[in-house]
């Protein structure tokens, strides 16, 4: 019976990929709240942020319950302001759904690296790498500031499927 076997592994990949995806599209929403609706939404257009070459990438890290734990520049874009824009509409959007264990690491956080663009691209979940460590160990001291003043919620906006 290898082939029912197979189905069943391959069943399992399918459902983990929906978790996953279904994770990373709610994340995405909040975010995007913040940062294609809120921050890019009223940008004048005079703007220095309206340089569409623009784009940064964060390297997010994510407790086991969705809460932020830490969050790094991995690719600056230029503009200072626009990556702590980026950077705002994350710390923003938190704390997020409880992730899928399938996308846990062995120290159970969540590593993404998600790329900001100034462009149409903005923070579509095309965008978002998860990376599941396999190194043993305690996830590093959190770096967000508990007192962090959070934006209120922009008003929400439903976005097409």
């Amino acid at each position: 019976m290898p082939e029912a076997s197979h189905t069943l592994e391959l069943a399992k990949r399918f459902r983990d990929a929906a978790a996953v995806a279904a994770f990373l599209a709610q994340v995405h929403r909040q975010i995007h709240a913040y940062f294609g609706f809120d921050f890019l939404g009223h940008l004048p257009p005079n703007s220095a942020y309206n340089d569409y070459t623009l784009w940064t990438a964060l390297e997010i890290s994510l407790n086991a319950d969705g809460s932020l734990h830490r969050m790094a520049i991995s690719h600056p874009s230029g503009n200072l302001g626009f990556d702590v824009a980026a950077m705002d509409s994350v710390m923003s959007a938190a704390p997020f759904p409880a992730p899928p264990n399938v996308i846990k690491s062995r120290d159970g956080q969540v590593y993404l690296t998600w790329r900001f663009h100034r462009d149409d691209r903005q923070c579509a979940t095309d965008f978002a790498e998860p990376h599941i460590l396999t190194t043993p160990g305690p996830p590093p001291p959190s770096n967000i500031p508990q007192d962090y003043p959070r934006r209120a919620r922009p008003r929400e906006v439903a976005m097409p499927i």
